[in-house]
């Protein structure tokens, strides 16, 4: 929280709800406190000041949406160093660096050069707007490529009488009509299934 002294009352208020939605450390206290230095760096900037702390703003509406999700899945599934989900973190925590490597050369500028790169800087903040978007969709289809890939894992397994497979849960995503009887050969379906 000492990173986000001095910032807007959306913000603060954000990084307070992600900081109670985050239980432990872990991947999740990572981004926010790669986050936490780029609005340090930002606070100084002297030009398009609004633009910069949007972007903020939406690195903290992101990250509050995957706390979210998280804590709705409680012990179920928290992230753990190494997961995919702590990969595509990195990658996430990776474009916030980048744009701290920028914000860095916006603050280093004089006051008389910022009027001059006034543009420059509007146009790399559109720049890293556009990559955002990109990365909050690719973290998406990550999370979605994975979770159809284990449902797609599961149905392929011989099931044994308990209805469970060995090892393994159901994450709810198994496909009645592609489910093989655990007696049969995989090319039969359970009775009042679509034949194969």
């Amino acid at each position: 929280m000492d990173h986000f002294l001095g910032a807007s009352q959306t913000i603060v208020t954000l990084v307070k709800e992600v900081a109670e939605l985050i239980p432990n450390a872990g991947p999740l206290t990572q981004v926010l406190g790669a986050t936490g230095q780029l609005f340090d760096i930002i606070n100084q900037i002297k030009t398009n000041k609004s633009d910069c702390m949007f972007l903020v703003e939406r690195i903290l509406r992101f990250l509050k949406g995957i706390a979210v999700e998280y804590k709705r899945l409680e012990d179920q599934a928290p992230i753990r160093a190494g997961s995919l989900t702590a990969v595509r973190l990195d990658e996430f925590t990776s474009k916030i660096k980048s744009i701290q490597n920028d914000a860095e050369n916006w603050k280093a500028a004089s006051i008389w050069n910022a009027l001059w790169y006034r543009d420059t800087v509007k146009d790399a903040i559109s720049n890293h707007n556009t990559n955002l978007k990109d990365c909050f969709d690719l973290f998406t289809m990550g999370a979605l490529t994975q979770l159809t890939a284990q449902a797609d894992n599961s149905t392929h397994q011989i099931i044994p009488p308990t209805g469970l497979a060995p090892g393994h849960l159901f994450y709810g995503l198994v496909v009645l009509e592609a489910m093989h009887n655990y007696k049969g050969t995989r090319h039969s379906c359970l009775k009042g299934t679509r034949q194969a």
